[in-house]
């Protein structure tokens, strides 16, 4: 099977950085690339001695702030720099660049000579930002000045379309002869599948540059290999998909890759991150995706641009799955009864009778944890601000709502029997005493040591709201388990086949 060459770039300052970085990656990479215009001046002069000590091919490159990189000095001295890592060429081909990087402007007959004369290929770079990539085969084309380059076509796009459009043109392609390199927040479906994409690399960074508190497209090499199984993508590989945005925490691909992997399913798990749902249905199309979780901020939209939901999607009015099948999509929501087992499986009781609730928010999550108290013969009120969101969903199940301000404290007290949070982390701060409470959306209410507090929040990480509500004495849960429940029934429905439970994450 050919598949795409996972390539590790390097921008460490200095060689040695480089190297010990290099090391830690080294099972999971095919190539390495030294990006030179990192470097440290001085570490600059030693670039020569860099595939010797990586043991491993590499491509150098050199690339200028115009093109996204942080080489100042001018072409001559950058021509000077590519001679020097060209120069002395070493009869062991392994001891010298594998490849060198430049773009359709450079050209230098002396490098280009010495490249070919010393085996060295040549990658030449076209780089495109954010306008749509019309007829990709003659730009690719192009960029074989002298018929043997390798064509790299590096690309940010606008919109999640735009990648679609990638994936529709690469449809022809039958030769792992060109580099499609998509950079930006939306890059990562073209990094892990890569192949699918017909692109020689795929490139990776190492897990220390990427910023997991900030949307990024970037991937490390490990993730792309232990997580989605990236040697094992192939033309014959269903795929299927998380979309949202941000998705700064989605357990969703681990948890059935997982399964796919346990269950010896040529299947992988993507996050789609897209800023429209109607983008993430057009992606699926063109890749032929049979089914998709869908998350923040698409469970309420997607249900308007899809023909059939169930009931309890119906019920709640959100989705967090669909279906396609037969030209046609199908909507679902497991999370409710996700939620509704952890529930009652966190409260020790088979429903909510007797009990009054507290829900905070009035988003999808918020809906979903309205059915599910009212499906559960619990009593509930609905706090958010403004509080005609609140209302809206409490309406819905008879409910009563309130706004989030520290005048409906005794209100929350009178609903405490179960706090259900599910205001969003990164949307959703609390104005209180002067200070911006992040996670906390009650600061006002002081917990009495009785209220059972789950937090519904899809972030599994402990939050001011939980621990403060855990020091006083509260029965506490995050939405861990909800997420596996919901994961494992989205596998079950996608698949056809039973969760494997030895095959669950640890």
């Amino acid at each position: 099977m050919i598949r795409s060459k996972i390539c590790l770039s390097l921008t460490g300052s200095t060689l040695a950085e480089d190297l010990a970085i290099l090391d830690k990656y080294r099972k999971w990479i095919d190539i390495a690339e030294l990006r030179a215009d990192y470097l440290n001046p001085d570490e600059r002069l030693e670039i020569r001695k860099f595939p010797e000590l990586a043991k491993v091919p590499c491509i150098l490159s050199i690339r200028r702030t115009i093109d996204g990189g942080r080489f100042e000095d001018g072409e001559a001295a950058r021509t000077v720099l590519f001679a020097r890592g060209l120069a002395f060429a070493n009869q062991d081909s392994r001891k010298n660049f594998a490849y060198i990087d430049i773009e359709t402007d450079f050209n230098v007959p002396s490098i280009q000579d010495a490249a070919l004369a010393f085996g060295t290929r040549i990658i030449r770079s076209s780089y495109i930002k954010e306008e749509p990539i019309g007829n990709l085969n003659n730009r690719i084309s192009s960029l074989r000045v002298a018929g043997f380059e390798i064509p790299k076509i590096s690309y940010e796009p606008r919109s999640l379309s735009d990648i679609t459009q990638l994936f529709h043109q690469t449809k022809q392609f039958k030769e792992f002869d060109q580099i499609i390199a998509v950079r930006g927040q939306l890059a990562l479906p073209s990094r892990i599948l890569a192949t699918k994409l017909h692109s020689l690399f795929t490139y990776t960074l190492p897990r220390e540059l990427l910023d997991e508190k900030r949307p990024h497209g970037g991937i490390d090499p490990i993730s792309l290999s232990e997580i989605y199984h990236f040697d094992s993508i192939d033309n014959n590989t269903n795929i299927f998909a998380i979309t949202g945005y941000p998705m700064l925490h989605a357990l969703s691909p681990k948890i059935h890759n997982e399964a796919y992997h346990a269950h010896h399913m040529n299947n992988v798990f993507i996050p789609l991150r897209a800023q429209k749902i109607e983008e993430s249905i057009e992606f699926a199309e063109e890749l032929s995706i049979k089914a998709m979780t869908v998350s923040r901020p698409f469970k309420n939209t997607v249900k308007d641009f899809i023909p059939t939901i169930d009931e309890d999607a119906g019920y709640s009015c959100t989705c967090d799955a669909i279906m396609h099948d037969k030209d046609s999509w199908s909507g679902f929501n497991l999370c409710a009864k996700a939620l509704s087992d952890t529930l009652c499986e966190f409260i020790g009781h088979k429903n909510l009778s007797g009990m009054k609730v507290a829900i905070i928010g009035s988003g999808a999550e918020a809906r979903t944890a309205a059915y599910v108290v009212k499906s559960l013969k619990g009593k509930a009120c609905v706090f958010n601000n403004p509080i005609s969101q609140a209302k809206k969903i409490a309406d819905m199940f008879s409910f009563k709502s309130a706004s989030l301000s520290e005048e409906s404290s005794i209100k929350v007290g009178d609903y405490s029997d179960l706090i259900i949070q599910t205001k969003t982390e990164n949307a959703d701060i609390v104005r209180y005493g002067g200070l911006d409470i992040v996670y906390d959306p009650i600061p006002f209410y002081e917990f009495t040591g009785n209220e059972y507090v789950f937090d519904c929040t899809y972030n599994p990480q402990q939050n001011p709201l939980l621990v403060r509500a855990e020091r006083a004495g509260c029965n506490t849960a995050n939405s861990f388990e909800m997420i596996h429940k919901q994961a494992r029934a989205h596998f079950e429905l996608f698949t056809g086949v039973p969760y494997d439970k030895e095959s669950d994450a640890e």
